[in-house]
């Protein structure tokens, strides 16, 4: 029998492979009053069942599983690592998905409600649906992703090592994006809330738009074009926007401050480092 803890809300059962039938199933137990369920390391588990009440699963490294039930409460869900699922469900509650390393997967389903996803290296996905409250996703190594849709609430995103982009969508809420080595990505746009990008690896990019306060980290050759667009700008300590004919740069992130501010931050406290990205000036 799995292993079972109960809590206020429900119960949790971990399965080991003792639980599992000759037929790859775990249908022969009966929990229903499951709310909660791990797997992990399962190599014949098959099949899931139908638990009408579970509302968090993680069936983490099962290779042999190929398709997931419709679970009607799950609100989150783990399936790292199951090569065997080619498609996902449309639970009308997620929240939360982490399907990384699927890499047999060929879409995902438009889920009203998913908040964050984690779906890095599947591989086979080339397109991901226009998900209306999509917050933090993370598709870093899905080589056949050609674009990414405009969401308009996503807050972080991690899409990179996709070759295949070739520009990025005018989010109007990001505030963080790494899409380091994509090959073929050519410009990033001019988001108006971002605070740290990370775009090296990606020799098509040429400079970048003038951003009012971020971490830039880039390949050596854009920054001539970041000084350009920051020889005249304000300290970013004090926002003063006089004239700053002393501005103290930081190489890595472009975080700039007057000759005052650097003095009250390097000299007086003998601190090394960047204020903003924690790196030696």
């Amino acid at each position: 029998m799995p292993y079972r803890s109960s809590f206020e809300s429900g119960s949790e059962y971990c399965f080991t492979s003792t639980d599992i039938s000759e037929y790859g199933t775990i249908d022969h137990i009966d929990i229903k009053d499951a709310t909660a369920i791990f797997c992990k390391n399962l190599i014949n588990l098959k099949k899931l069942p139908l638990w009408p009440g579970v509302k968090s699963v993680s069936c983490i490294n099962c290779p042999e599983l190929t398709e997931l039930p419709l679970w009607p409460k799950v609100t989150y869900v783990s399936c790292i690592n199951c090569k065997g699922l080619t498609k996902l469900p449309l639970w009308l509650n997620i929240l939360h998905v982490n399907c990384g390393g699927c890499l047999n997967l060929i879409e995902l389903p438009m889920w009203p409600e998913i908040i964050t996803l984690y779906c890095n290296d599947c591989l086979k996905l080339t397109t991901l649906p226009l998900w209306p409250n999509i917050m933090e996703l993370d598709c870093t190594g899905c080589f056949k992703l050609i674009e990414l849709s405009l969401w308009i609430n996503i807050n972080i995103i991690f899409c990179a090592k996709c070759p295949n982009l070739t520009k990025l969508p005018l989010w109007p809420l990001v505030t963080i994006v790494y899409c380091y080595n994509c090959s073929n990505l050519s410009e990033l746009p001019q988001w108006t809330n971002i605070k740290h990008i990370d775009c090296t690896g990606c020799p098509e990019i040429k400079k970048v738009p003038q951003f009012k306060e971020v971490v830039i980290r880039c390949d050596p050759k854009v920054y001539k074009s970041i000084e350009k667009i920051y020889t005249k700008g304000s300290c970013m300590v004090c926002l003063e926007n006089t004239e700053i004919t002393e501005i103290t740069k930081c190489n890595t992130c472009i975080w700039s401050m007057c000759r005052e501010c650097y003095t009250n931050w390097h000299i007086k406290k003998n601190e090394k480092k960047c204020m903003h990205c924690k790196i030696n000036f």
